[in-house]
């Protein structure tokens, strides 16, 4: 007995979210599968173009809103088609299985997919190994560098493109000469900057951005340049500078935060 794949809902829906238009494809409906696709591959590339020009939000929720609600309810749409196919020609395992492995290869390969975006740009888990940032973060506490804060992995471009500059402040992990490390961002591209009893200087001024909650500096380092393209970590023991280095933009990883 031949299974019949013909008014399988769940086949239909497992098709459609790993290629958009693919499961009206299968059921021969090849237009207006083209077409989600299209739309959707439209919407990625915004998506990738949001993150290197800034956009109003009112634009965002336009641009992504819409395209995701069509995509929505194109699964509708897929639902109707499947209920009322009658045609007669069941498909076969081996031609299900053909179509999975499809949207299996789109979401590895394809640099629009969903899968293939999370898998590149996913958050590094980690746990901090000691207290030496507490109050702010205690050590056993697992925490996430999350890449997108600052940076996206486009395939077809040399690297990561850095959309932007850590803040003042923030933690990040970051990549020295040895390995990954946890640091306080303290001086950003282009400044010169001082530590002075905790208080982070540019040249003889005071710097009053918001501190994280807890966080109460001290200690000194001298007057210290910082390129165009880097920015200047500071390693803490209990809020007191144990050292600051000049870190490029592209060995940041990503701004540390709770995982949870």
């Amino acid at each position: 007995m031949k299974n019949n794949y013909n008014h399988s809902l769940l086949l239909g829906t497992i098709l459609n979210l790993l290629l958009p238009g693919l499961g009206h494809v299968f059921w021969k409906e090849y237009l207006f599968g083209l077409f989600v696709f299209l739309i959707m591959l439209i919407a990625s590339v915004l998506v990738f173009v949001s993150f290197l020009v800034k956009l109003p939000s009112m634009v965002k929720v336009v641009l992504f809103g819409l395209p995701v609600i069509f995509y929505f309810f194109s699964f509708f749409d897929l639902a109707r088609i499947i209920r009322n196919n009658t045609s007669r020609c069941h498909k076969t395992i081996k031609t299900v299985l053909v179509f999975i492995l499809l949207g299996v290869l789109y979401q590895i390969f394809a640099p629009n997919a969903a899968g293939n975006f999370i898998f590149k740009n996913f958050p590094v888990i980690f746990t901090l190994p000691d207290n030496r940032y507490s109050p702010v973060y205690s050590g056993g506490e697992v925490l996430k560098a999350s890449r997108l804060a600052y940076s996206i992995d486009i395939v077809g471009f040399d690297g990561r493109v850095i959309h932007t500059v850590p803040q003042r402040y923030d933690f990040i992990r970051y990549r020295d000469s040895t390995s990954e490390q946890v640091g306080l961002v303290v001086g950003l591209p282009g400044e010169e900057i001082q530590i002075i009893s905790g208080e982070v200087l540019s040249t003889e001024y005071a710097l009053f951005d918001e501190k994280p909650a807890g966080l109460s500096l001290s200690g000194d380092w001298p007057l210290t340049s910082v390129g165009p393209y880097s920015i200047l970590v500071a390693v803490l023991k209990f809020g007191t500078v144990q050292k600051v280095q000049e870190i490029n933009l592209s060995n940041v990883i990503g701004k540390v935060e709770r995982l949870f």
